[in-house]
């Protein structure tokens, strides 16, 4: 898989997972509200938020990585064709 289809597929999850975790956040705070929350299942949507958080963190730095790799490798390619060397 190419490096830009990489990075598509990752701001996918990344998405994905940033739903998810609104969702989760949503649904949490609307059983707060309706005071239909034991002290477990509170726990639960809590822990599920922070592991989306932690997985919409993970996607996000990967994706960066990724872009700034594919920039890194346009530009030396650019480089090389401009290069005045190449006479």
């Amino acid at each position: 898989m190419d490096i830009k289809a990489e990075i598509d597929d990752l701001k996918y999850q990344y998405d994905k997972a940033v739903r998810i975790k609104e969702s989760l956040q949503k649904n949490l705070d609307r059983r707060k509200k309706l005071n239909l929350l034991d002290s477990s299942t509170e726990s639960d949507l809590v822990e599920e938020i922070g592991e989306a958080t932690r997985q919409a963190d993970d996607l996000k730095r990967r994706m960066r990585s990724l872009e700034s790799q594919f920039s890194r490798s346009r530009v030396i390619s650019e480089t090389h064709e401009k290069s005045p060397w190449d006479n």
